[in-house]
């Protein structure tokens, strides 16, 4: 029974095993296993059935599957998480969803707010909509701009957005303006200045630079710059053809990452003309509506 496929016989759902065996006792609807778990419908209620087929829950009015150890269900109108011992969790709210890196996104009485997996807390001020968790940051609205909050104290971050992305490899991309910059995560935009201290500081780091520094005009002819005298140093240092070696090898590397930031910058280009149309659209169709 590792393997179970929901399949339709004579109007009823019921589950078969790879083997061709039928188990179940005929459900309206039902799902597929997740997390040792699985939704059917019978009489009009919801329950979820373990691999034995055993019924477990109270019977709700919706049910969604298994997430890190928790699932979403409504019942009497309200939604709920509930555990695997089918134990319902949280206030009964008007919209929830699956947890994310701890916290589960939740609407009550027109705002949205974070939920908790250890004590089922609402978190945060009210926001007109927000994002679930990536990296320790979450997107928010509030009063028509986006912001960031940290899973720490749920503080607002960052000077009020048109649009803004999820944090990836310590950059989040933001409009503003009419404009798309990135940020990185002490909220400031990323330029070409600060990448260029970045790189002469510590030239590993150069993997951290936003890839729009490298649409500024002369900053590849800078950081070049940054990277002969720091290798000018280090051949003038060798001792001999195995630290030479090394040094090659180092260079091919850098070479081949800085081709790649370049791809990502135009790339970047790109989605700045994407991001623009869509924002003048966005703008243009707000300004005909006042």
């Amino acid at each position: 029974m590792d393997f179970m496929m929901a399949v339709k016989r004579d109007g009823k759902y019921f589950y078969q095993d790879l083997g061709g065996k039928w188990y179940g006792e005929g459900y309206d609807e039902a799902s597929a296993f997740r997390e040792g778990y699985a939704r059917v419908k019978k009489d009009g209620k919801w329950y979820y059935v373990d691999k034995d087929f055993k019924l477990h829950g109270e019977g709700y009015d919706m049910a969604w599957n298994f997430s890190d150890g928790y699932a979403v269900v409504i019942k009497d109108g309200k939604w709920y998480h509930v555990d695997k011992d089918f134990k319902l969790h949280g206030e009964g709210y008007d919209w929830v969803g699956d947890f994310i890196e701890g916290y589960a996104v939740a609407r009550e009485d027109g705002k949205w707010y974070y939920v908790d997996n250890k004590d089922f807390k609402l978190h945060g001020e009210g926001y007109d909509k927000a994002e679930g968790f990536r990296k320790g940051y979450a997107r928010v609205e509030k009063d028509g701009k986006w912001y960031y909050v940290d899973d720490k104290d749920f503080k607002l971050h960052g000077e009020g957005y048109d649009f803004a992305w999820d944090f990836s490899e310590g950059y989040a991309r933001v409009g503003k303006n009419h404009k798309l910059y990135h940020i990185n995560k002490d909220f400031q935009i990323a330029d070409e200045s600060e990448a260029l201290r970045v790189a002469e500081k510590d030239l590993g780091a150069i993997n951290e630079i936003a890839p729009e520094c490298f649409l500024a005009e002369g900053f590849s002819e800078a950081l070049n710059s940054i990277i002969h005298k720091y290798y000018a140093q280090k051949i003038e240092e060798t001792n001999g053809p195995d630290d030479a070696l090394k040094i090659k090898e180092e260079i091919e590397e850098l070479s081949k990452l800085l081709e790649s930031k370049k791809q990502e910058a135009k790339e970047f280009e790109q989605a700045k003309t994407d991001a623009k149309e869509t924002l003048d659209k966005l703008f243009g169709s707000l300004n005909e509506k006042e």
